[in-house]
């Protein structure tokens, strides 16, 4: 052991609300309603701020440059859009039974899922922007549901 030491410090709620290394520097986090991070600052004073809906579901996060990433929400609460820091926008497509079907990139290309009855991804096709098709891998599970198969 060499005799280095990292400190940590919570609140009431038992959030980490800072870490100390050993070298003394010091990260420190910030709580609001429902104990979501609102802040984490570094050692050098740069901040990263949480967002969240009013349903308390994480919408985004300002880093220390100010650019923003963000995620919005369907009224059935389902991921349904992506916004990257560089304004690169995804969209998220579900079926009636809440899962996802389709994922869009900015420039069009998409990945389509599809589900087996017990709800889980068996095949995924990438489609390039003019609807030529990229790529496909099958899924395949045991009978304990674990992923048995990728190719």
């Amino acid at each position: 052991e060499d005799g280095s030491e990292t400190r940590f410090g919570y609140d009431v709620e038992g959030n980490l609300t800072a870490v100390t290394d050993a070298l003394g520097q010091r990260y420190q986090f910030r709580y609001g309603a429902f104990d979501n991070l609102l802040e984490a600052t570094d050692p050098l004073g740069a901040t990263v701020c949480y967002h969240y809906n009013a349903e308390a579901e994480f919408a985004g996060v300002t880093n220390s440059q100010g650019r923003d990433w963000t995620y919005g929400f369907d009224p059935s609460g389902r991921l349904s859009e992506e916004r990257h820091y560089d304004g690169r926008m995804y969209r998220y497509q579900y079926d009636v039974a809440d899962r996802l079907v389709q994922r869009t990139a900015p420039d069009g290309s998409a990945l389509h899922y599809e589900h087996d009855a017990a709800g889980r991804i068996t095949r995924i096709t990438a489609q390039k922007a003019d609807g030529e098709t990229d790529g496909i891998t099958e899924l395949a599970y045991d009978v304990a549901g674990r992923l048995t198969k990728a190719a």
